[in-house]
């Protein structure tokens, strides 16, 4: 509770517009990530955000950077209503060693929900 009750408390400010560039198709593809029209216009502020949690990995800690990986690359789970996290961290070996989740404004439902997924996978997590 308290968890997603500081995600939700992040969002009283008013909402501010932002010019934002998508990458062509082309340039995902040379580049890697998504490429074209946003899928959900809705989602562009959580894609955002987990842009600047990306960003900082970046600045504070190229490693982690380095290791990330894309919810879009990593591949589906086996079991059935598992929620892929937004990216993971991959050691040499491949192994994840850290899932990474941008939580918007996560209701508590959906910060437990997570937060068991991890677990049944033994993989450490952080909430963004």
């Amino acid at each position: 509770e308290k968890a997603s009750y500081a995600l939700r408390s992040r969002w009283k400010e008013a909402p501010r517009t932002v010019t934002a560039y998508v990458a062509t198709a082309s340039a995902a593809n040379l580049l890697g990530g998504h490429g074209g029209p946003l899928r959900h216009m809705l989602q562009a502020t959580h894609d955002l955000g987990l842009s600047q949690v990306y960003l900082n990995y970046r600045k504070q800690a190229p490693w982690m950077a380095h290791a990330w990986v894309g919810e879009d690359v990593v591949p589906q789970p086996r079991r059935k209503r598992v929620r892929l996290p937004d990216a993971v961290l991959r050691d040499e070996a491949g192994r994840t060693t850290l899932a990474v989740e941008f939580g918007g404004s996560y209701d508590t439902s959906r910060v437990t929900s997570f937060h068991h997924d991890c677990v049944k996978s033994g993989v450490p997590y952080v909430l963004w």
